[in-house]
Order: C-alpha cells, then sequence, then structure tokens
C-alpha cells in the first residue's frame, strides 16, 4: 500500500487520550494489538546497523525506554549540535532515519 505522506489519509476515530504532560508525554489508551506492535516494532529495529557506530563515536546514547523488551532498541537521542560541522552529521543522521522510516513509501517527500 503506497501512502502519500504529504496528504496523508485522516485518522479514523478519536485521538487517543494522554498524559498532557511534557514528560512523560504518555499515550493512556487505543494501544496496537500484539501482532500490529510486533510488526511495527520489527520496522523500528532495521536502521540497527547505524545505531552501533554512532553511539560509538559518541554521537547517540539508547533511550531509556529502549531498555524494556517490548521497544525497539533503536529509540535513541541524538545530541544537539554544538556547531556548523556537528549540524552536518545531524542533518545526515536525520536523513537516514527518515528515509529508513519511508523505505517502503515511495510517495513520501525525500527530504535531501
Amino acid at each position: 500500500m503506497s501512502i502519500d505522506l504529504t496528504v496523508p489519509p485522516p485518522r479514523s476515530g478519536p485521538r487517543p487520550r494522554i498524559t498532557g504532560l511534557e514528560i512523560p508525554h504518555v499515550q493512556l489508551d487505543q494501544f496496537s494489538p500484539p501482532h500490529i506492535r510486533a510488526a511495527l516494532v520489527a520496522e523500528a529495529q532495521a536502521p540497527m546497523p547505524l545505531v552501533e557506530p554512532l553511539e560509538r563515536a559518541g554521537w547517540i546514547e539508547p533511550h531509556p525506554i529502549s531498555r524494556r523488551p517490548e521497544w525497539p532498541d533503536t529509540i535513541v537521542m541524538l545530541y544537539a549540535p554544538r556547531d556548523e560541522a556537528e549540524l552536518a552529521v545531524a542533518r545526515t543522521v536525520l536523513h537516514a532515519s527518515w528515509r529508513q522510516a519511508t523505505a517502503s513509501s515511495p510517495s513520501s517527500p525525500d527530504m535531501e
């Protein structure tokens, strides 16, 4: 199924309830069925080849929630860039993340 993210389909039903807090910003209802969640986690784990080198080089660290078995190991914090050189690396990481997340959607806009 091809989805054009410049004109996404409307989500059916009401929005999920959330905590309304900055931290933790948590969804409180309308959770995924186990098989849907498993499929999403499997997709999220596909950029793993980039996580280890970025962590080794000091650009990212795993998000604490990624320690839970039900969350993918690919949830990370990318440190804020402090200068133009670091901004270039951060942009490259952002674009790689975007490409991975939209790889199965040829109608998705290209960020480069």
